[in-house]
């Protein structure tokens, strides 16, 4: 130091220093703020660094933010890995066991199969009952006087129904099933006296109808012999030629009637109960698809009662005496082929532009199982083997129904099924030549019998249909066929397969006799015999063992939803923790994480 310089000097040269370092640090601080209020836009500032500004809690705060940023980071990142996982890996896993759970149900293609015993049983987890309807005529002089049939409806009665398969034999290089099938039914006294109300607990009951076999005996014995016969032996007036007193059971079942007390003539029955040895399911084997190799193909017929095409017996003539001129109408193919053993049940005409453009085709399936993954805008095709053809339903506007907890979808026969021959000239190889509303003529599987089959009380008919008789009202609840099907797994859980028996009458004219039938009844009327509905509802414990499927099925879809969520959730986090752990290792800071520091 100089020693000419005074101690006030001195102090006043350190105070300039002093005030000189105050005014740098001032600065320095103006120049962050200014840098601050430039990045305020941006959200980020960007101070001097640590080694810059030497401030210990600036460099203590940022290694602190920087620490966060790396665990919100970490934290986001596991997050979104998790709800992806959730999303692409658990539901996968799920849709595997509830594909093995409909495969086991619906693809029949050992004795191991989970659905086995249930194709095998269907009593087993469903309910099957028949329930019949019978109409009594309470004014048949009337009718024979010119009066409309007035019609009773009496019933239901119940009978509970067993379908039992066995005798099964897989080829699995053509991917089928051949099975025998029996079924009978079991008269119900008690629940039919709880659906008639304590009325009927029996089916010996005795109605009156019309008299099936009379009318069948045209075909059976020829026009010849049908005067001779009715006229001199069992059936001498109009009054029982046209009407008979049957029982319930003999209507359903069948019956015989004599001529000359030895020539026996039968009708048999609405709706036969044959014995295992008679039964034509079981002396035929019928041949489906398994799908093992393609589920969208189960239970698809390849033959019914071996065969591929319908074909039976011409009833016309079978039971021709001396001088008889059978078959004489050869609207019927049997007619033109008497030689052969079996002929179509409906015309051989081939019509190219329909669904069922071979009327005698066997195909689709029996009504109980159809592809999993059903669709509402998927129509399905059934075969009925009361008529023995195919029939064609859809799902109407996406008709939805639950059942104990199942969601459904409700199908109905398409209208053109119902349509006459001028509608849907396609329809007359069905010899759907009456008025609107018939699905087909019967008279080929019933011994020749001028029967027809509709919908109970003419439901979608002719209104010609309903006004010519008293005593119907058709029903669209109660008298439409339907069936409600499952979707996953495209299996049928309630069915109403109904239908009804219908006869005509009309005045028969002898000119060679000077003599006519019925001369004053309505000529052409339609008259209902009686109809049945058969009914197929899944159990509880049925209930059950779907639950399972159903349940894994919306877990399945919860995951994708709830991963979804979760996903977009953890996206923005992990966005914006990258964000600040780039401005963090890039020496930027967000605003409030710097306003927090120097508020302390």
């Amino acid at each position: 130091m100089d020693e000419t310089t005074s101690p006030r000097t001195l102090n006043e040269g350190l105070l300039a220093q002093e005030h000189e370092q105050e005014q740098g640090q001032e600065q320095a601080a103006l120049e962050r703020q200014h840098l601050n209020e430039a990045h305020e836009d941006e959200d980020l500032v960007d101070p001097l660094g640590p080694e810059e500004t030497g401030d210990p809690s600036v460099v203590a705060s940022r290694a602190w933010n920087q620490h966060r940023s790396r665990r919100c980071l970490l934290c986001a990142s596991l997050g979104l890995l998790v709800s992806i996982a959730l999303v692409a890996g658990l539901p996968t896993f799920i849709t595997g066991l509830v594909h093995d759970g409909i495969r086991g149900n619906v693809v029949i293609d050992s004795e191991k199969a989970d659905g086995f015993e249930q194709f095998r049983n269907r009593s087993r987890t469903g309910t099957t009952y028949m329930e019949f309807y019978l109409f009594n005529i309470t004014n048949p002089h009337g009718v024979l006087q010119g009066e409309k049939p007035h019609l009773e409806e009496l019933g239901p009665w119940i009978y509970t129904t067993y379908q039992i398969r066995s005798d099964f034999e897989w080829n699995a290089s053509a991917d089928t099933l051949a099975y025998r099938e029996h079924s009978y039914y079991v008269f119900d006294p008690v629940e039919t006296m709880i659906r008639t109300g304590g009325r009927f607990d029996t089916d010996k009951i005795e109605i009156t109808t019309l008299n099936i076999l009379f009318l069948a005996m045209d075909a059976v014995l020829g026009k010849f012999w049908w005067y001779e016969v009715t006229s001199h032996t069992i059936y001498k007036t109009d009054f029982n030629r046209l009407f008979t007193r049957k029982t319930v059971h003999e209507l359903l079942t069948g019956y015989k009637d004599w001529v000359f007390g030895e020539i026996p003539i039968e009708f048999p029955g609405l709706y036969s109960n044959v014995t295992q040895d008679k039964d034509p399911h079981f002396l035929q084997k019928t041949i489906m698809r398994v799908g093992a190799r393609n589920e969208s193909e189960v239970y698809q017929l390849e033959t019914f009662q071996g065969m591929q095409e319908v074909a039976i017996e011409c009833p016309f003539g079978t039971n021709p005496l001396p001088g008889g001129h059978e078959c004489s109408t050869p609207t019927y193919p049997c007619c033109a082929s008497k030689k052969a053993k079996k002929v179509p049940i409906w015309s051989t005409e081939i019509v190219n532009g329909v669904w069922d453009r071979d009327a005698n085709r066997v195909w689709g399936t029996v009504g109980e199982q159809f592809a999993p993954g059903l669709h509402p805008d998927e129509t399905v095709i059934i075969f009925n083997d009361l008529i023995s053809r195919a029939l064609k339903f859809y799902c109407q506007d996406a008709e939805a129904v639950v059942y104990k907890g199942i969601q459904m979808y409700r199908y109905r026969p398409v209208p053109e099924l119902f349509m006459n021959a001028t509608e849907r000239p396609a329809n007359a190889r069905y010899y759907q030549f009456g008025p609107r509303g018939f699905l087909g003529n019967l008279s080929m599987l019933e011994q020749g019998a001028p029967l027809q089959v509709s919908l109970p009380h003419f439901l979608e008919g002719d209104d010609s249909l309903i006004e010519g008789v008293e005593g119907l009202s058709p029903d669209r609840e109660l008298h439409s066929m339907v069936i409600d099907i499952e979707p996953i797994l495209g299996q049928t859980m309630v069915e109403h397969v109904r239908a009804q028996v219908v006869g005509q009458i009309r005045r028969v004219q002898w000119p060679h006799h000077r003599d006519v039938w019925f001369p004053h009844v309505r000529d052409g009327t339609y008259v209902p015999i009686g109809w049945f509905d058969q009914v197929s509802e899944i159990t509880n414990e049925g209930v059950s063992e779907f639950r399972m499927l159903y349940i894994a099925h919306d877990i399945r879809e919860g995951i994708y939803v709830v991963g979804t969520i979760l996903s977009i959730a953890f996206a923005f986090p992990l966005l914006n923790a990258v964000r600040i752990h780039y401005f963090h290792e890039h020496h930027f800071v967000p605003v409030f994480a710097t306003s927090a520091t120097t508020q302390d």
